[in-house]
């Protein structure tokens, strides 16, 4: 989004962002990954095995459901706390390669992309509602 927002970037500026595109997607891959374990996890023998039984639990049981349940909720925040905090970083190590003009720039493209797909999804929502009905 950088360079269709920032024509006049120098060099020296390329070079930077695009270090900064390879540290940024390395980090989404990490995410990524312990993504997928979270997800893993919730499939591990005994969590399914609970979950199975949902109907026929005992009190043992549903605590041992419990939890596995709060266990799946702390990484998950865990996860979303490290993906919010990579957003954050990336957009704090892009404004310090830009001048002020071309940050500018740059936060009004990211505010007018935010707003049109708000946009765009409220539209869906009101054609889904005027479906369901």
């Amino acid at each position: 989004m950088v360079e269709s927002a920032v024509e006049d970037l120098r060099p020296e500026q390329v070079t930077e962002l695009d270090r900064l595109k390879l540290e940024t997607r390395r980090s989404e891959r990490e995410l990524s990954e312990t993504m997928a374990r979270i997800q893993e996890s919730v499939a591990a023998p005994p969590i399914l095995a609970t979950v199975r039984r949902v109907g026929r639990l005992m009190d043992g049981q549903i605590s041992t459901l419990d939890e596995a349940m709060e266990e799946l909720k702390a990484a998950m925040l865990r996860l979303i706390e490290s993906a919010d905090g990579l957003r954050g970083s990336t957009v704090r190590k892009v404004v310090e390669v830009l001048s002020p003009s071309q940050t500018v720039k740059v936060l009004a493209a990211v505010a007018e992309f935010q707003l049109r797909i708000r946009s765009w999804g409220l539209q869906r929502l009101a054609e889904l509602t005027f479906w369901t009905f």
